[in-house]
C-alpha cells in the first residue's frame, strides 16, 4: 500500500490488510505481515484478562477506548446516555455477527470457496472501507459528548468481556469497615453506575477505586464459585 508520492510502503498490519475485516483470514492473506505471529497471543491475553479481572481490557488497555475517553474530557456539555437493553443489544448483535464471520472464515481456510459475507466484503471493499472510516469519525465526534459510545454499545469484544464480570477472579467490593458513605466512587463513575458491584456494564476502569478517599473500595480475589 503506497503512502502518497514519497515511496513509503506499508506492509501488513491494519493499514495493509487486503480484507475489509482484518485479522480473521490472516492465514489466507497474500500480504507479508508479522501480525499473524502476534494474533494468538493477543486474543489469548484478552480472554485471560477477562477470566482474571472481567472487562479490565476495555477500561485500561483498549486503544480505541482510551482515545474515546480522552476525547470525552473536552470541556463541552455532556449527554448522559444509559445502557438500556436495546442499546446493549447492539453490541451482542455485533458479537453474533463477528462469530458468524469467523465461522465463514474457518470454512474458507479449510478449502471452501469464498462466498457469503466475505464475498460481499471483497466485492464492495472500497465502498465499505469509506463507510467504515466515516462511521469511525462519527464515533470519535460522539465520544466528545457521550462516554465511550463504541465500547458500551457496539464493540463485540466489549460484549464478550462484560460477561466475565460476574465470575472473574478479581472483583471490586465495598469494605464496610472503611466505607463512610461519602459516595465519591458513585459520583466519579463515568458510566453513572450506582455503587461498586460486579455490574455487567462496568468496564473496570478502576475510577471508583482510585477516587475513594478512605480506601473503602477494594480489589479482592474471590473463589471462582463465589457468587458476585
Amino acid at each position: 500500500m503506497a503512502a502518497g508520492d514519497i515511496g513509503l510502503r506499508i506492509e501488513g498490519g491494519l493499514l495493509g490488510c487486503p480484507f475489509f475485516i482484518p485479522f480473521i483470514l490472516c492465514k489466507a492473506c497474500p500480504n507479508p505481515c508479522r501480525f499473524l505471529s502476534v494474533l494468538p497471543w493477543l486474543f489469548t491475553g484478552i480472554i485471560a484478562s477477562g477470566f482474571t479481572a472481567g472487562s479490565i481490557f476495555c477500561g485500561l488497555v483498549c486503544p480505541l477506548g482510551t482515545l474515546s475517553g480522552v476525547l470525552y474530557r473536552v470541556p463541552l456539555k455532556k449527554l448522559a446516555v444509559k445502557a438500556r437493553p436495546g442499546l446493549r443489544g447492539l453490541s451482542y448483535m455485533s458479537l453474533i455477527l463477528l462469530l458468524y464471520i469467523s465461522y465463514e472464515a474457518v470454512r474458507i481456510l479449510l478449502g471452501s470457496p469464498i462466498r457469503g459475507l466475505w464475498s460481499l466484503f471483497i466485492t464492495f471493499r472500497g465502498g465499505l472501507t469509506a463507510l467504515s472510516v466515516s462511521a469511525f469519525l462519527i464515533l470519535l465526534a460522539m465520544s466528545v459528548f457521550i462516554y465511550r459510545p463504541w465500547c458500551r454499545f457496539l464493540c463485540p469484544f466489549g460484549a464478550a468481556l462484560r460477561l466475565f464480570n460476574r465470575f472473574s477472579l478479581l472483583s471490586l467490593r465495598i469494605d464496610a469497615s472503611r466505607c463512610v458513605g461519602c459516595n465519591p466512587c458513585t459520583r466519579s463513575c463515568p458510566l453513572g453506575l450506582t455503587g461498586v458491584t460486579s455490574h455487567e456494564e462496568c468496564i473496570r476502569c478502576l475510577t471508583c477505586y482510585s477516587t475513594c478517599r478512605n480506601r473503602g473500595v477494594k480489589l479482592i480475589m474471590r473463589h471462582p464459585n463465589q457468587e458476585g
